[in-house]
């Protein structure tokens, strides 16, 4: 699961010093030397996609084909082949009474027995390849008896072809006989119940020269402890768990930017991967997007095709791959309200998604491979492209503006005229801001403004028919401090300047709905002069 915050940040950043440190090309600004100069302070150039790499990775935050920044936010799951099939352990146990068959003092007999598995018999078992396993046999002989016995399952066979066998002597006492069935496969065959089994055969080859009072030749079996690696068989109608997980959205957590921030283009996707070899139907249940700050809580309308029909994935035995199928299901602004619920600003989106394997109830030839490699997967994802409008975003920022470190001493000051700073911006971003500068003391009070009124200083470039800024706008601002406002900073202790700014995209006049590519630039130079009373 992805938390994704950045978006906000994304549309302002780029104006705020902290996004072009690295870029800045500094010249000392410091005044304690010959007045009357001019310098540049910095020059910058900055590129959208720069914001991808500082965001980073795991943020998720990507380019798409089209060159449009895109933040999402995901949350996985699989489902197992346990949920669909599963291998119990089985157990039998038999007696003979060896005297009933005798008919002379010596007796060769085979009996066959038919060892249920615990499969329900609306499944089928064909075969399974096991990993690991155990076959477990315990034979108790009677008394009087001299010869020997053997039992064979002839549908377990390891992998080198053999059949699974056990040999033992009437000696009158238990035997017990434990061994692993790793590689091996089972074959099972349906009895006249319908349910999936194992043969047993066991051949007795005994003499006795007086019946004995106790006859009973004894047997218990048991296959356990199986992890298959292979199923092949039918394995029914069967509903999966429910999923329900929950996606966290933490960038709506500061400065309400539901309010701010108006997207275009929201969707809500379950891509899905069925490496089963069963079909599968699986059912985008209910998505639920939640505000806790204000309660609400919005409902996806989801349409009536939410269910994706899965294929079985195919087998290549010869080489042991498997081939899967995929499927995805896509909720946006055209098929429901997600747009809506994006822009109430939610905190978590719940959602929960059902199955049902063999929808169609056939009698396929199923089969699930359990490498590691073969489930169910799926991927729940809330893709927002950077496609939004905004002419409420306002933001306040705090910069260090220690005035005495910049002009060391009175006597400086009494020399100065004035001094100009000039900004020239050449923009490629969709954004037009304006900003208020105040010049504050420790205490945060006002000693002055930089500008007389509010300044715009980004204009945006013109928009086209596809929300896209087109070129880019020239803007020059000058700042002006005569020799009354640098007493006033150097006196009044100035500290910080206090930064006001609105954000508007495209036309300040007519917010527009705009793209945030990561092809976007802006250069920013600044340079400065001073002149003096000399």
């Amino acid at each position: 699961m992805k938390r994704f915050r950045y978006l906000p940040v994304f549309v302002i950043l780029v104006f705020f010093s902290g996004c072009v440190t690295d870029d800045v090309i500094l010249e000392d600004p410091s005044f304690d030397r010959a007045v009357d100069i001019a310098a540049p302070v910095f020059n910058a150039h900055f590129e959208a996609i720069d914001l991808v790499d500082r965001i980073g990775e795991d943020d998720y935050i990507y380019v798409d084909e089209n060159g449009l920044i895109n933040g999402a936010i995901d949350s996985a799951f699989t489902v197992e082949y346990d949920d669909v099939i599963t291998v119990d352990d089985f157990f039998y146990n038999t007696s003979y009474d060896l005297s009933s068959y005798l008919k002379a003092s010596d007796l060769t007999y085979h009996f066959t027995d038919t060892i249920e598995s615990e499969l329900e018999t609306d499944k089928r078992l064909d075969s399974v390849v096991v990993n690991t396993g155990i076959l477990e046999l315990k034979v108790t002989t009677p008394e009087g008896y001299t010869g020997t016995w053997t039992i064979t399952f002839p549908g377990i066979v390891t992998s080198d072809g053999d059949t699974i066998s056990f040999t033992g002597s009437f000696n009158g006492e238990e035997q017990q006989s434990i061994i692993n069935l790793d590689n091996n496969t089972i074959e099972f065959f349906q009895n006249d119940n319908g349910v999936s089994s194992v043969r047993m055969i066991t051949s007795i080859d005994v003499s006795v020269d007086e019946i004995p009072a106790d006859s009973e030749f004894s047997i218990w079996v048991a296959v356990k402890n199986i992890d298959p690696y292979a199923i092949f068989g039918y394995f029914g109608t069967e509903t999966l768990n429910v999923v329900t997980d929950e996606i966290t959205f933490d960038f709506f957590d500061d400065d309400n930017f539901s309010d701010l921030l108006t997207f275009k283009d929201v969707n809500f996707s379950l891509v899905t991967t069925n490496r089963f070899g069963v079909p599968l139907a699986i059912v985008l249940d209910t998505v639920v997007f939640s505000n806790d700050s204000t309660g609400e809580e919005l409902y996806l309308q989801i349409p009536d095709d939410n269910t994706l029909f899965l294929g079985s994935a195919d087998y290549d035995a010869e080489n042991d791959s498997v081939y899967s199928v995929s499927d995805s299901l896509v909720l946006n602004g055209e098929n429901s309200n997600i747009v809506d619920a994006v822009n109430m600003g939610p905190d978590k989106v719940y959602y929960s998604v059902s199955g049902i394997s063999n929808p169609e109830q056939d009698s396929l030839q199923n089969f699930i491979i359990n490498d590691g490699n073969n489930d169910f997967f799926a991927e729940a994802k809330i893709n927002i492209p950077f496609w939004f409008r905004t002419d409420k975003y306002e933001r306040t920022d705090t910069i260090d503006f220690d005035f005495r470190e910049i002009i060391d001493d009175s006597v400086t000051i009494d020399r100065i005229q004035e001094i100009n700073l000039y900004f020239d911006f050449e923009n490629g971003f969709p954004f037009s801001i304006y900003s208020q500068a105040y010049v504050v003391d420790e205490n945060m009070t006002v000693l002055d403004s930089l500008f007389d009124a509010e300044q715009q200083i980004w204009k945006s470039p013109p928009i086209d028919a596809g929300d896209k800024a087109t070129g880019t706008e020239h803007t020059e601002i000058t700042v002006n401090m005569d020799n009354e406002q640098v007493e006033k900073f150097y006196y009044g202790k100035a500290l910080y300047i206090i930064l006001e700014s609105r954000v508007y995209t495209g036309d300040t006049d007519n917010p527009e709905f705009v793209k945030l590519y990561s092809d976007y630039t802006i250069d920013i130079h600044m340079s400065f002069d001073m002149k003096s009373n000399n």
